[in-house]
């Protein structure tokens, strides 16, 4: 599995929203998911490890988020091994993220702007790059097949400048 950054361009603004593409999305699973509450922001991620058998290296297995008001997403998948969570306090937002992805989703990466960096998930895969709008993480979206996850992205709230410059 590579290291490599994929550096197209691999997103789109929907609306006020940046929807990042889902990793690993010409593979053939068959279950698509959506976590997202309206314009609620993500307050917690937990993520879910487990071994991937061909490898013996780890990836993620399944996510579960928590929200601004309170509730929590459906955990999408299993719970692996094990878990490790991400909690994001008021104001904090999210500076930089990876999705490192190749057949299955290995891991991923997060650094906020209060300096909390958060890794989750086995080293392997190519690293894809995700726009982080203005750092409030609105939820993932991506697939799902086998207990695992397949692919995923993030999808976050556009920029202010980012919106005006659609001349909306």
């Amino acid at each position: 599995m590579s290291n490599t950054s994929n550096t197209s361009n691999t997103w789109e603004p929907i609306g006020n929203t940046i929807v990042n593409y889902a990793i690993n999305k010409t593979s053939e699973p068959i279950i698509g998911f959506l976590l997202r509450n309206d314009d609620n922001c993500v307050t917690k991620v937990t993520a879910y490890v487990g071994r991937y058998e061909p490898t013996g290296g780890d990836i993620l297995y399944g996510i579960e988020l928590t929200y601004k008001d309170g509730k929590r997403s459906i955990q999408v998948e299993t719970r692996g091994e094990s878990s490790k969570s991400l909690s994001l306090d008021h104001g904090e937002k999210i500076s930089h993220m990876v999705i490192r992805a190749t057949d299955r989703v290995d891991g991923l990466e997060v650094n906020t702007n209060r300096d909390q960096h958060f890794t989750v998930g086995g080293s392997g895969g190519e690293h894809h790059e995700q726009n982080t709008g203005n750092g409030l993480l609105l939820g993932f979206h991506g697939t799902y097949k086998y207990g695992q996850l397949w692919s995923m992205g993030g999808i976050f709230q556009r920029s202010l400048e980012d919106i005006s410059d659609d001349g909306v």
